[in-house]
């Protein structure tokens, strides 16, 4: 049977998602805080700050903010401490921000 490497990606993340795995206590507060400090830092910008953990994998994490007016080079020191973001324009005129984080589980 040949596999393509698509396939191979989605058993190797499959197999890591069975696997018992320890929390990273300080990763899960590095989102947590994340969500935190956006929210203070957008509240007047009445925009949406959401956070999950381990979605759609454990080991990930992501702060969501979602707005129209959102000055994100005040999120600069923030940024430093995600491993991904992602800001992109949506069709309703607003803006969203993804920042991701890896290593949520040992």
């Amino acid at each position: 049977m040949d596999i393509n490497s698509i396939d191979y990606i989605a058993l190797c993340v499959n197999s890591q998602e069975i696997h018992p795995a320890l929390e990273n206590d300080d990763r899960v507060e590095m989102v947590v805080d994340t969500y935190t400090i956006a929210r203070r830092m957008f509240a007047r910008a009445n925009a949406i700050v959401t956070y999950k953990l381990h979605e759609p994998f454990r080991s990930m994490g992501t702060v969501t903010i979602l707005g129209t007016n959102l000055e994100v080079s005040r999120l600069v020191n923030v940024f430093r401490r995600a491993d991904n973001i992602d800001v992109f324009p949506r069709t309703d005129g607003t803006v969203q921000v993804n920042i991701t984080f890896h290593g949520l589980t040992k």
